[in-house]
């Protein structure tokens, strides 16, 4: 009861915090949360149990000290998070493209390939489910009308870009602006390709500026799949302990509302990932339940995923007029070669 007296509601919004400056392992309060994932109050409870337990100095004057020093109103940010953020810019920056020549690759126009946004949550009015040409009238080729669930509807959508950004925005008249977004495209269109260029146009401000840390996580690499905690996760990525350490804390405080996952190659892991690791966790909203999230994966192993994104794309890849400003871009220092790739490409239509 004491205890309760103390840290009020204001501050069980912020046990991890709490729990962090207390000393308690990130594992620990990464398990208490999957125990209770809706509930901070039980949470807090907890988390402080196990510090009066695991703790012969525990004092009440050290507990007050840090609720004092936390402010609910906003969340502070460390010279030691932006130093992890500024790695993190800095390495998708760089690593956008492989290249092996100095004038390779050529300067490519932004929006480098199509993709078709298919599914998105919205929310409609009875007039607009009783009239599909509402819909229509927005952009959207098709429209397909589907159960109520919490006063939000999913609309069956078919609508081309070549926008990135647009991936991130309300569609029609949705006002939802989509958390969990599933990519989807055959083996080999560009799955991969896409989710590093979404994490170049963060790094370099184009899109996202609301979100301040970017994981880029690339799912076939065996050290991605053996990560069990949040902690690990951000080690990975940061490869920085202090710095980690840091953006831990902040992530906890604040749930991972300024944070977007990609998981590049969800058809690439076991079921034991899947349902037993951090991995897990992100995709089911048991750790850092405010964070955006992007997996991309082949189609033919989405289909549980289907019913827990906001957003479902489809890559298109290059279009046949993408695939002839490509080829003059690239081949812009000797021009003549253009019209002999082009034959060739036509004469051999596997290849193209």
């Amino acid at each position: 009861s004491k205890v309760l007296e103390l840290v009020t509601p204001q501050y069980s919004a912020h046990w991890k915090q709490i729990g962090l400056q207390l000393g308690l392992p990130s594992g620990s309060l990464e398990a208490i949360e999957v125990a209770f994932p809706t509930n901070p109050n039980w949470c807090c409870e907890r988390m402080l149990q196990k510090w009066l337990e695991g703790d012969v100095n525990a004092t009440w004057k050290q507990l007050s000290t840090i609720t004092e020093s936390i402010n609910p109103g906003g969340v502070p940010m460390s010279n030691l998070v932006q130093s992890a953020v500024n790695h993190l810019q800095a390495e998708y920056e760089a690593t956008r493209y492989v290249t092996s020549e100095d004038d390779w690759p050529p300067d490519q126009p932004k929006h480098f390939t199509s993709v078709t946004l298919i599914h998105h949550k919205t929310k409609l009015s009875k007039q607009d489910l009783e009239n599909s040409a509402t819909i229509s009238r927005q952009g959207l080729k098709s429209f397909i009308k589907s159960s109520n669930e919490n006063d939000t509807l999913f609309t069956q959508t078919c609508k081309p870009t070549k926008d990135i950004a647009d991936i991130f925005k309300p569609m029609g008249s949705s006002e939802i602006i989509p958390e969990t977004i599933l990519i989807e495209g055959a083996p080999g269109i560009g799955k991969t390709v896409l989710c590093k260029e979404i994490a170049y146009q963060w790094a370099t401000k184009q899109i996202l500026n609301n979100k301040l840390i970017l994981f880029l996580m690339l799912l076939r690499n065996p050290g991605v799949q053996k990560l069990k905690s949040l902690s690990e996760m951000v080690q990975y990525c940061c490869q920085n302990e202090k710095a980690s350490e840091s953006l831990v804390q902040h992530l906890y405080t604040t749930q991972g509302s300024d944070l977007v996952v990609l998981l590049d190659g969800y058809d690439e892991i076991g079921e034991s990932v899947k349902q037993h690791s951090v991995i897990a966790n992100i995709i089911n909203r048991k750790v850092l339940p405010k964070r955006s999230l992007v997996i991309s994966s082949r189609p033919s192993v989405t289909a549980q995923l289907h019913n827990n994104v906001d957003c479902r794309v489809e890559i298109l890849g290059f279009t046949n007029s993408d695939r002839q400003h490509f080829i003059q871009e690239s081949l812009k220092s000797t021009p003549e070669k253009v019209p002999l790739l082009q034959d060739y490409l036509n004469e051999h239509s596997v290849i193209s």
